[in-house]
């Protein structure tokens, strides 16, 4: 089975996933692939992965999606910093142009996270970096103690290493997730099994419960 993933879930969801299927004795042999959205839609299109982990707005236009679901952004705050003092949800309203943030604003519109355009300019116009990848950026918050806007998933990892802490916003600025495939009329066994596997780890995600319960 062929499998694109995000790198927001490659080094944590993804192999929890294979290592739980070992245990339960599945022999198939799996190939992952790490790359963003757009190249992992393209490839399942073209029938080069089996199904994908992808994550930014559906529709995924050319492809089958099994799941979909969605979770609000966080701050992720270096534990030095003054607004890591507080666990009230943060108002970006009233840090907006005057604190610094990693964005990612010049590489993709923040618009695409919900913000709205004058906001977004504001972060903008005060950012220093901007970072594709979120797994980057939560390495640049540790490394140059600056905060960023960033999933919940790739927050959580973060913060578990020590040094940071995750803040709620109060705005909603939605992260989606979604598994993909050709289509269930194509897929073999293992990658149902597979697609399985991922979808109801997801659905046990504390995050996800936790975001559908408010």
């Amino acid at each position: 089975v062929s499998v694109g993933v995000i790198p927001t879930f490659s080094f944590s969801l993804l192999p929890e996933v294979l290592g739980r299927l070992r245990q339960e004795k599945d022999d198939t042999h799996t190939i992952v692939y790490i790359h963003n959205t757009p190249a992992i839609v393209d490839a399942v299109r073209l029938q080069q992965f089996d199904i994908g982990i992808v994550s930014r707005s559906p529709p995924y236009l050319g492809v089958h999606s099994l799941y979909q679901t969605e979770v609000n952004y966080v701050a992720l705050v270096p534990q030095n910093h003054f607004l890591a003092a507080s666990k009230d949800r943060l108002d970006l309203r009233e840090v907006a142009g005057r604190e610094e943030f990693i964005t990612f604003g010049n590489v993709y519109p923040l618009e695409m996270q919900g913000m709205d355009e004058d906001l977004a300019t504001q972060f903008q116009n005060k950012a220093r970096y901007s970072v594709a990848n979120v797994l980057a950026a939560t390495a640049l918050v540790r490394a140059v103690s600056v905060p960023a806007l960033v999933d919940p998933f790739s927050a959580r990892m973060s913060a578990s290493a020590g040094g940071m802490v995750i803040r709620p916003i109060q705005q909603k600025l939605t992260y989606h997730i979604g598994i993909i495939s050709r289509g269930i009329e194509v897929m073999t066994r293992e990658t149902r099994q597979l697609a399985n596997a991922i979808i109801s780890r997801f659905e046990a995600d504390p995050l996800i419960v936790a975001g559908s319960e408010s």
